[in-house]
């Protein structure tokens, strides 16, 4: 089943990175303590109709978005990801 977003919304999905290697602290910090990222690296599956993000125009599909503006909605065992398209806080180009 295929996904199609309207009203100014992108499709999209993680993309993922490297964690980098955790270097040891001079707190004490619980053991279920997760850093929280604020923003998060995303590459474009599908836009909306009249989208400024049109696969033609763009160079990346790679977007750089708040985290806390990604929603994830699973339909029927697939988890999609949505993003108000006036969000996007910038492109990266893929080398």
């Amino acid at each position: 089943m295929e996904f199609y977003p309207r009203n100014k919304f992108l499709l999209v999905e993680p993309v993922e990175e490297k964690k980098a290697e955790e270097k040891s602290s001079a707190f004490l910090l619980p053991e279920d303590y997760k850093k929280t990222e604020t923003h998060k690296l995303m590459r474009i599956v599908r836009v909306c109709p009249g989208s400024e993000y049109s696969p033609t125009s763009l160079k990346s599909k790679l977007v750089l978005v708040p985290t806390h503006t990604v929603e994830a909605i699973k339909v029927k065992e697939q988890t999609i990801y949505l993003v108000p398209e006036n969000v996007v806080c910038g492109l990266f180009l893929e080398s």
